[in-house]
């Protein structure tokens, strides 16, 4: 006898998906678009530590939920990062954490600062999910606030975003990432996008970069 399915607000969370996922999603999957990324709700089946266990929030569920999509989002924003906080840390903290295993290399600790001064800082989760801190409205004014207003957001992976002060020099050394890593050696089951993204932190609103541009500039300051 099939079991009966009992909706459980509390187990709607939802997650950006990956260029492999996108491939998969399928066409009864609930889901939707920020720019050229794909959300994807998803019903928790089980959660423990680190570990959890999804199923694809399909539209017959949507129906038997009685929700709204924008109560669907909002739920699922709720308790995805209520079942894995998404943190922060400026690469001067990441930098501390690694200092010996830095030095044990022996590379000189202050060669790394120039990724440093406070300048970015890393977003991610427990769970391999930390992209989704790009949804997260009080999280982005956050990011805002240590860099000193509008900032440009590297989609390192869906597992972690690594967000950059817009007038940081810098920027061009990761739309350079971007363009090379990206094609080159990240696995389309962890890479996100091959897009770099601008914050304004006044209007709220993503826009795109022009990769090209940072290149072209970060070529011309190498050379």
């Amino acid at each position: 006898m099939e079991k009966k399915f009992e909706f459980n607000k509390e187990n709607v969370v939802l997650k950006i998906l990956n260029k492999q996922q996108k491939k998969r999603v399928s066409k009864d999957h609930v889901t939707c678009k920020l720019m050229d990324l794909t959300i994807g709700y998803y019903y928790l089946v089980a959660h423990k530590d680190h570990y959890t266990v999804t199923h694809p929030f399909t539209y017959e569920m949507f129906k038997k939920s009685g929700l709204t999509k924008k109560q669907l989002h909002e739920l699922a924003l709720k308790n995805a990062n209520t079942c894995s906080p998404v943190k922060m840390k400026t690469m001067d903290e990441i930098l501390e954490e690694y200092r010996e295993m830095i030095q044990e290399f022996g590379i000189p600790f202050t060669h790394h600062r120039m990724l440093s001064n406070d300048e970015h800082v890393m977003v991610y989760n427990d769970n391999g999910t930390g992209a989704i801190a790009m949804l997260y409205e009080e999280i982005l004014e956050e990011i805002g606030r240590i860099l000193g207003g509008d900032f440009v957001i590297i989609p390192s992976s869906d597992q972690e975003l690594i967000a950059i002060a817009k007038d940081s020099k810098n920027v061009g050394t990761w739309a350079w990432s971007v363009k090379t890593t990206h094609e080159c050696q990240l696995d389309e089951d962890i890479r996100l996008s091959d897009s770099i993204y601008f914050y304004d932190v006044t209007t709220k609103n993503f826009f795109y970069m022009d990769i090209g541009y940072y290149i072209d500039k970060f070529c011309c300051e190498e050379s």
